[in-house]
This record gives structure tokens, C-alpha cells and sequence, in this order.
């Protein structure tokens, strides 16, 4: 496997890892106004609440963490 390929696979795998533990913190009192949820498709992350799209595009993992720190 290409050594670029491999790194940009392991981003990824942190980058859900880190949005995972930030949804748990931020979804400890269930409501429906922090449903979240995350579609990644290779570089894409899309953030979806309540069937509104919050945010699109390839976020680094700070930015993601933010979003969710409401």
C-alpha cells in the first residue's frame, strides 16, 4: 500500500475516532436537537442534524471538534 494512501487512511480512521468521542460528550443528555449525524465518504464529512446539513467538505479534525462543542 502507497505510503500516502496509508497515512491519509489512518487520518481518517483518528479523525472519526475524535468526532465519535465528541458526539458521546455532546449526546450525554439525548435530545433532537443534538442528533448528529456524519457521513464520510473518502475526504467528505458531512454533518447532519434534525435533516438540516450543518456542514460539508473535508474539515480538519479541529474544525469537526468545534462544530460539536456547541
Amino acid at each position: 500500500m502507497d505510503p500516502t494512501k496509508r497515512r491519509s487512511r489512518i487520518l481518517t480512521v483518528v479523525l472519526i475516532c475524535l468526532v465519535a468521542c465528541a458526539l458521546l460528550l455532546c449526546v450525554l443528555h439525548p435530545s433532537a436537537e443534538h442528533l448528529y449525524v456524519l457521513e464520510v465518504q473518502g475526504d467528505s464529512i458531512t454533518v447532519i442534524s434534525n435533516g438540516r446539513v450543518l456542514a460539508t467538505g473535508p474539515y480538519p479534525y479541529s474544525v469537526i471538534y468545534c462544530i460539536f462543542a456547541d
